[in-house]
């Protein structure tokens, strides 16, 4: 079994920030197939607004 448990993510460049996992909850039981892709990760991003 895979579990990951209250996981979050936040990307910051200069004042602005995206938080775009809050608390995130997995559990993955054993016998089930599944695929984990990372397609790609942001090294910068334009945001403009409230980021809560």
């Amino acid at each position: 079994m895979v579990s990951l448990s209250n996981v979050h993510k936040l990307y910051v460049t200069g004042q602005n920030s995206l938080h775009v996992l809050k608390g995130i909850d997995l559990d993955i039981e054993q016998g089930f197939d599944n695929a984990v892709v990372r397609v790609r990760e942001i090294n910068s991003f334009k945001y403009s607004g409230n980021p809560g």
